[in-house]
């Protein structure tokens, strides 16, 4: 997992606690 997922998993999981829904961006990583 790398750190946005386990950011997704946090958010979804006190998101589920807390009856509320998050929309998150979608990242794009570039490597110039």
């Amino acid at each position: 997992m790398n750190v946005g997922q386990l950011f997704e998993c946090s958010l979804g999981l006190v998101g589920s606690l807390l009856n509320r829904h998050y929309q998150v961006e979608l990242f794009d990583e570039r490597c110039e």
